[in-house]
Protein backbone atom coordinates (compact mmCIF):
# COMPACT_ATOMS: atom_id res chain seq x y z
CA UNK A 1 0.00 0.00 0.00
CA UNK A 2 1.46 3.05 -0.90
CA UNK A 3 -0.11 5.24 1.84
CA UNK A 4 -1.26 4.63 5.51
CA UNK A 5 -5.43 4.56 5.92
CA UNK A 6 -6.79 7.27 8.10
CA UNK A 7 -9.98 6.69 9.67
CA UNK A 8 -11.85 9.79 10.60
CA UNK A 9 -14.48 8.77 13.27
CA UNK A 10 -18.17 10.52 13.11
CA UNK A 11 -19.93 9.44 16.23
CA UNK A 12 -22.49 6.89 16.26
CA UNK A 13 -21.94 5.02 12.92
CA UNK A 14 -20.30 1.81 14.03
CA UNK A 15 -16.84 4.04 14.29
CA UNK A 16 -15.50 2.37 17.78
CA UNK A 17 -16.10 -1.34 16.53
CA UNK A 18 -14.44 -0.65 13.20
CA UNK A 19 -11.40 1.14 15.43
CA UNK A 20 -11.06 -1.67 17.81
CA UNK A 21 -11.26 -4.37 14.54
CA UNK A 22 -8.79 -2.62 12.87
CA UNK A 23 -6.56 -1.32 15.56
CA UNK A 24 -3.83 -4.46 15.05
CA UNK A 25 -3.37 -3.45 11.03
CA UNK A 26 -0.26 -1.59 11.35
CA UNK A 27 -1.09 1.00 8.45
CA UNK A 28 -4.50 1.80 9.95
CA UNK A 29 -4.49 5.20 12.25
CA UNK A 30 -7.49 7.08 13.29
CA UNK A 31 -8.34 10.25 14.27
CA UNK A 32 -11.32 10.24 17.07
CA UNK A 33 -14.36 12.52 17.16
CA UNK A 34 -12.51 15.44 14.80
CA UNK A 35 -12.73 16.87 11.93
CA UNK A 36 -10.84 16.27 8.71
CA UNK A 37 -9.84 19.78 8.51
CA UNK A 38 -7.96 19.26 11.95
CA UNK A 39 -6.00 16.30 10.28
CA UNK A 40 -2.38 17.46 9.42
CA UNK A 41 -0.95 16.12 6.22
CA UNK A 42 -4.18 14.68 5.16
CA UNK A 43 -3.28 14.04 1.97
CA UNK A 44 -0.45 11.27 3.23
CA UNK A 45 -3.33 9.31 3.84
CA UNK A 46 -5.78 7.35 2.26
CA UNK A 47 -9.26 8.85 3.95
CA UNK A 48 -12.26 6.77 4.75
CA UNK A 49 -15.10 7.41 7.34
CA UNK A 50 -18.58 5.59 8.17
CA UNK A 51 -21.77 7.77 8.26
CA UNK A 52 -25.26 6.80 8.91
CA UNK A 53 -29.04 7.87 7.99
CA UNK A 54 -29.76 10.99 10.31
CA UNK A 55 -32.86 9.94 11.33
CA UNK A 56 -31.35 6.28 13.44
CA UNK A 57 -28.15 8.30 13.97
CA UNK A 58 -30.02 11.03 16.08
CA UNK A 59 -31.50 8.50 17.90
CA UNK A 60 -29.09 6.81 18.66
CA UNK A 61 -27.29 10.24 19.85
CA UNK A 62 -29.93 10.52 22.07
CA UNK A 63 -29.79 6.81 23.50
CA UNK A 64 -26.50 7.07 23.94
CA UNK A 65 -25.38 10.04 25.67
CA UNK A 66 -28.76 9.97 27.67
CA UNK A 67 -28.86 6.59 29.31
CA UNK A 68 -25.11 5.57 28.79
CA UNK A 69 -22.87 8.00 28.84
CA UNK A 70 -25.32 10.28 31.24
CA UNK A 71 -24.90 13.92 29.23
CA UNK A 72 -28.23 14.73 28.82
CA UNK A 73 -30.53 15.25 31.61
CA UNK A 74 -32.87 12.18 32.47
CA UNK A 75 -36.53 14.57 32.05
CA UNK A 76 -35.11 15.09 28.51
CA UNK A 77 -37.40 13.63 25.96
CA UNK A 78 -36.18 12.89 22.61
CA UNK A 79 -38.65 15.17 21.31
CA UNK A 80 -37.05 17.79 23.39
CA UNK A 81 -33.75 16.66 21.94
CA UNK A 82 -34.62 16.69 18.33
CA UNK A 83 -36.24 19.80 18.45
CA UNK A 84 -33.24 21.23 20.48
CA UNK A 85 -30.85 19.73 18.61
CA UNK A 86 -28.63 22.96 18.19
CA UNK A 87 -28.63 24.01 21.48
CA UNK A 88 -27.27 20.20 23.13
CA UNK A 89 -24.77 20.29 20.14
CA UNK A 90 -23.17 23.54 21.20
CA UNK A 91 -22.38 22.09 24.94
CA UNK A 92 -18.85 21.48 25.60
CA UNK A 93 -19.14 18.19 27.12
CA UNK A 94 -20.96 17.02 23.85
CA UNK A 95 -18.02 18.98 22.08
CA UNK A 96 -17.64 16.99 18.62
CA UNK A 97 -20.15 14.71 19.99
CA UNK A 98 -23.40 15.57 17.97
CA UNK A 99 -22.46 16.90 14.75
CA UNK A 100 -23.22 16.05 11.06
CA UNK A 101 -20.72 13.68 9.27
CA UNK A 102 -21.19 16.03 6.47
CA UNK A 103 -18.81 18.60 9.17
CA UNK A 104 -16.37 16.07 10.02
CA UNK A 105 -15.53 14.75 6.25
CA UNK A 106 -15.82 18.02 4.52
CA UNK A 107 -13.90 21.49 4.08
CA UNK A 108 -14.93 24.58 2.31
CA UNK A 109 -18.41 22.89 1.36
CA UNK A 110 -16.78 19.68 -0.18
CA UNK A 111 -16.14 15.94 0.79
CA UNK A 112 -12.56 15.14 0.95
CA UNK A 113 -12.57 11.70 2.28
CA UNK A 114 -11.18 9.32 -0.23
CA UNK A 115 -13.97 6.52 0.89
CA UNK A 116 -17.23 6.54 2.54
CA UNK A 117 -18.33 3.31 4.16
CA UNK A 118 -22.99 3.44 5.26
CA UNK A 119 -23.50 1.93 8.47
CA UNK A 120 -26.95 0.63 6.80
CA UNK A 121 -24.84 -1.42 4.17
CA UNK A 122 -21.96 -1.52 5.96
CA UNK A 123 -20.82 -5.29 6.13
CA UNK A 124 -21.09 -5.26 2.10
CA UNK A 125 -19.53 -2.32 1.72
CA UNK A 126 -16.10 -2.26 4.48
CA UNK A 127 -15.75 -6.37 2.53
CA UNK A 128 -14.81 -4.40 -0.11
CA UNK A 129 -13.06 -1.60 1.00
CA UNK A 130 -11.42 -4.41 2.60
CA UNK A 131 -10.49 -6.67 -0.21
CA UNK A 132 -9.16 -3.35 -1.99
CA UNK A 133 -6.31 -1.81 1.24
CA UNK A 134 -5.69 -5.65 2.26
CA UNK A 135 -7.64 -5.72 5.97
CA UNK A 136 -9.39 -8.37 7.43
CA UNK A 137 -12.97 -9.38 6.07
CA UNK A 138 -15.91 -9.70 7.96
CA UNK A 139 -16.44 -7.04 9.88
CA UNK A 140 -18.89 -7.47 13.03
CA UNK A 141 -20.74 -5.05 14.93
CA UNK A 142 -18.60 -4.80 18.64
CA UNK A 143 -19.75 -1.97 20.07
CA UNK A 144 -23.90 -2.02 19.82
CA UNK A 145 -26.01 0.55 22.46
CA UNK A 146 -27.02 -1.84 24.90
CA UNK A 147 -29.38 0.76 26.37
CA UNK A 148 -31.04 1.84 23.16
CA UNK A 149 -34.60 1.01 21.90
CA UNK A 150 -35.59 -0.37 18.49
CA UNK A 151 -35.36 2.86 16.11
CA UNK A 152 -39.28 3.30 14.52
CA UNK A 153 -39.73 6.00 12.68
CA UNK A 154 -43.27 6.73 14.76
CA UNK A 155 -41.07 8.29 17.29
CA UNK A 156 -40.38 10.86 15.04
CA UNK A 157 -43.25 13.12 15.19
CA UNK A 158 -43.25 15.79 11.57
CA UNK A 159 -42.11 18.75 12.97
CA UNK A 160 -38.98 16.34 14.39
CA UNK A 161 -38.32 15.06 10.67
CA UNK A 162 -38.63 18.16 9.31
CA UNK A 163 -35.80 19.75 12.13
CA UNK A 164 -33.28 16.57 11.20
CA UNK A 165 -33.96 16.98 7.48
CA UNK A 166 -32.89 20.80 8.27
CA UNK A 167 -29.71 20.21 10.00
CA UNK A 168 -28.98 17.45 8.35
CA UNK A 169 -29.04 18.00 5.01
CA UNK A 170 -26.05 17.17 3.37
CA UNK A 171 -25.59 14.16 5.02
CA UNK A 172 -28.48 12.87 3.29
CA UNK A 173 -27.05 13.20 -0.02
CA UNK A 174 -23.97 11.27 1.16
Amino acid sequence: MSKPLLYIHNTRTAGWGLIMYLSPVPFFNTINHSPISEVPNREDYITFTTVRNPLTRVHSQYEFYKKRRKKLPDSLTFEEFVLNYDYWANQPNLKYSLHTCFDFISMDGKVVVDHILHFENLEVEYNEFAQQYGLPLNLHHEHKNEYKSEFDISLYTQEMKDKVYEIFAEDFKL
